[in-house]
């Protein structure tokens, strides 16, 4: 019986993987892991507080818009103790996410127990404030609103 050498018997070589072909895939794996980054509960405070001051830029700026745009007094009212804040006459609202807070210090002095009104004014301008958003874990967003120009920057 002669055995042809260009062919491999059934049992040897078929159907499997290199050891080069596995080592690269594990190579592959261990990379993707790498680029996955880990979320831990003081992680997602961070990123929602985060979120939270980008949205609460963005809608003063909508409101300063809305104030030049209609040629109309435009407000927003914080109010501390629910952690919401509403866009008026617009009738936005929005409500902070769990683990997040908001500080205001504006022109004049707050009182926690009251809402805190920041108008913007058909010119531009506003009453101006700085606002803090901050996270259980210790994040700080700073969000400065300028008087004069009513100009909206994130810190």
């Amino acid at each position: 019986m002669r055995l042809n050498p260009g062919r491999k018997s059934a049992g040897l070589g078929q159907g499997g993987y290199t050891l080069i072909e596995l080592l690269v895939a594990l190579a592959i794996l261990c990379f993707l892991i790498l680029l996955v980054p880990r979320l831990t509960p003081s992680a997602r405070q961070d990123l929602a507080a985060k979120s939270a001051a980008s949205r609460l830029a963005v809608d003063l700026r909508t409101a300063r818009g809305v104030a030049l745009s209609s040629a109309h007094d435009t407000k927003i009212v914080f109010n501390p103790q629910t952690r919401t804040y509403k866009l008026e006459p617009r009738g936005l609202s929005r409500k902070l996410p769990d683990g997040v807070s908001l500080a205001i210090r504006g022109p004049i002095d707050q009182r926690p127990d009251r809402p805190f009104v920041v108008w913007f004014f058909p010119d531009g301008s506003s009453s101006g404030g700085v606002f803090q958003v901050n996270s259980e874990s210790g994040a700080r967003r700073t969000i400065i609103l300028r008087s004069l120009s009513g100009r909206v920057t994130q810190e």
